[in-house]
Parts: C-alpha cells; structure tokens; sequence
C-alpha cells in the first residue's frame, strides 16, 4: 500500500503541474511573439532586397544613359574635325585648280 499518495501531496503535485503548465504556456506565448516578429522582419528583408534590386537596375540604365551623353560632345567634335578637314582639303585642291588655270 504504499504506492499510494496522500490528499496533500497530490494537491501539491497538481500545483507544480499547473504553475508548470502555465510557465510553459507563457513561453509558447514568447515563442509565437517571436516568430510573428521573426516573420514580418523576413518579409521586410524581401522587400527591402526588392527595392535594392529595382534601385540596381534603374542605376544601371541610368548610368548607361549618362555614357550616350557623355559620348555626345565626343560625336560633335569629331564632327567638326572632318568639316575642317574636309573644308582645308577642298580650299587646297581649290587653289592648286586656281592656281593651274582650270
């Protein structure tokens, strides 16, 4: 008989089982507060990343954008180089003509 267990210490061994129940409880709650936080922080990464991503890409045509521009003053200066030499070429070809009485 001696298995058994009196009144006080079953009523003692449910308090210890409930206050264990309830600290676990509480910590099931924090958990589940975390992961919550855990995922909107996940999902603010992603579009942080996203945003990062699409800034990458609109920097990237710009900066190739900004390469034709700066090659512009490039194209009109070559240009202007084959007009004068062009216009050299022919006023010398216009004088030897002159000057050979064609």
């Amino acid at each position: 008989m001696s298995d058994f267990i009196g009144r006080h210490e079953h009523d003692e061994m449910v308090k210890r089982m409930e206050d264990e129940h309830k600290r676990l409880s509480k910590r099931i709650t924090t958990v589940e507060e975390a992961v919550k936080e855990n995922s909107k922080l996940i999902i603010s990464v992603h579009d942080l990343a996203t945003s990062v991503k699409k800034m990458q890409e609109e920097q990237q045509k710009q900066g190739e954008k900004l390469e034709e521009l700066e090659q512009i003053p490039a194209k009109n200066w070559n240009t202007v180089k084959t007009a004068l030499i062009t216009g050299i070429i022919t006023a010398a070809i216009g004088l030897v003509v002159g000057a050979l009485g064609f």
